[in-house]
């Protein structure tokens, strides 16, 4: 499990690089977009810092892209990552499908609260 946990870090720091990179922002833009040192925006892009719950949702309204973008990825970056992600890829699915359904701002960070809770 700790593996995967480690892995879905990375899996989420990879996506928040590319949605950076698209966005054509530097770290230090998006540091300050988010409050944070450029420091911190490469240690949640290279998976060694966890993406706080609050700056998921701020970035999900940012770059206006669903909940999805920044747990799923098409191409992960190295085997490990691969293999861990696609293992959890039904859970992933299921999961995703059911926060999509919340209505409720609050309520959505409430369980992604919960959820990083229950995997620390």
């Amino acid at each position: 499990m700790d593996e995967y946990k480690s892995s879905l870090s990375q899996i989420i720091g990879h996506n928040l690089k590319t949605m950076r990179q698209n966005a054509g922002l530097t770290q230090k833009t998006l540091g300050r977009i988010l409050g944070v040192s450029f420091q911190q925006i490469q240690k949640y892009e290279k998976g060694v810092n966890k993406l706080p719950v609050e700056h998921i949702y701020a970035l999900k309204t940012y770059f206006n892209v669903p909940y999805e973008k920044f747990f799923t990825h098409e191409n992960p970056p190295t085997d490990q990552i691969a293999s861990a992600h696609y293992k959890h890829d039904k859970i992933m699915e299921k999961l995703i499908q059911r926060l999509n359904r919340i209505q409720d701002k609050n309520m959505i960070n409430k369980v992604l609260k919960i959820l990083i809770i229950l995997t620390d």
